[in-house]
């Protein structure tokens, strides 16, 4: 093989988070420079959506996102993503409910932001996330299912090649960016509506039953 085609070693160990930077991170940047529709901010940071609660929280109770996507159209939180290192264990159980926490955090901050928008239609609304664990990438969405129920749901799962050998995984990776950009198109339509099926009275109704 020539020197010129080989990945030089590193100089230490490298860090859990390394696979994550180098594989997971590029994927999200080419897709957001292909279609346009989403922005991306990386490494610990904190959702809009919990700057009211972290008033009141410690710094060591403050969660941080590893990558949060806005949405282009309307500059809210779509998409959250989380490495939960190189072991399948107990560390990725606490990522898992904590990008449930966050999805559902996300989705509420929507809803509060659009009191005049369809009820009906605003079950449509998902706040994605993807959780990488060794080298899976798995894809799942947060969303109402009725009243005030919500489910967190896994939609795709895929290895990520890291090694030539691998490569034909590709194709697996590729239709799980498609289903991402599926499900992030199905947009919520934010003209007012007949006033008995805004959100703001379904809130309402809730709150009185």
């Amino acid at each position: 093989m020539s020197r010129y085609n080989k990945k030089p070693s590193y100089y230490t160990d490298s860090n859990e988070r390394t696979p994550y930077c180098e594989h997971i991170v590029p994927i999200f940047k080419y897709f957001s420079a292909i279609f346009k529709n989403m922005s991306f901010m990386w490494c610990e940071k904190g959702l809009m959506a919990n700057r009211q609660l972290a008033i009141c929280l410690d710094d060591e109770q403050k969660k941080l996102m590893d990558g949060i996507g806005y949405s282009v159209k309307d500059k809210t939180e779509r998409f959250i993503i989380e490495c939960s290192g190189e072991v399948d264990g107990e560390h990725t159980e606490e990522y898992t409910l904590k990008l449930m926490e966050a999805t559902s955090h996300c989705l509420k901050n929507n809803i509060s932001r659009y009191l005049s928008a369809s009820w009906t239609t605003f079950a449509n609304r998902k706040v994605l996330a993807v959780q990488f664990i060794n080298n899976t990438m798995t894809l799942l969405c947060t969303k109402r299912v009725e009243e005030n129920k919500w489910c967190f749901v896994e939609q795709r799962s895929v290895v990520v090649p890291r090694d030539w050998e691998d490569r034909y995984y590709w194709i697996k990776v590729l239709e799980l960016l498609l289903k991402f950009k599926e499900l992030l198109n199905e947009q919520v339509g934010l003209i007012k509506v007949d006033a008995e099926d805004t959100i703001k009275k379904a809130l309402y109704k809730t709150n009185q039953s």
